[in-house]
């Protein structure tokens, strides 16, 4: 069984940044989005949003991990 892939967030005051690494840790998805500004559930959404995104553009399940400042 392989790992299933990797999608980091990068969540920044003006933009929230996602890329999911396949299993040799190659870049196969990015994304970038504006960060909205004082909306943490609109933050959340987002968020969710690029997950969302980043599955379906690789068609599989992913963990995620999330650097804030």
């Amino acid at each position: 069984m392989s790992p299933s892939p990797r999608l980091g967030i990068d969540l920044g005051g003006t933009k929230i940044a996602a890329v999911v690494l396949g299993d040799d840790g190659r870049e196969v998805w990015t994304m970038r989005v504006p960060t909205p500004r004082h909306d943490y559930a609109g933050t959340i959404g987002a968020i969710a949003d690029l997950v969302r995104a980043g599955e379906e553009a690789v068609g599989a399940t992913v963990t995620v991990g999330i650097g804030i400042p």
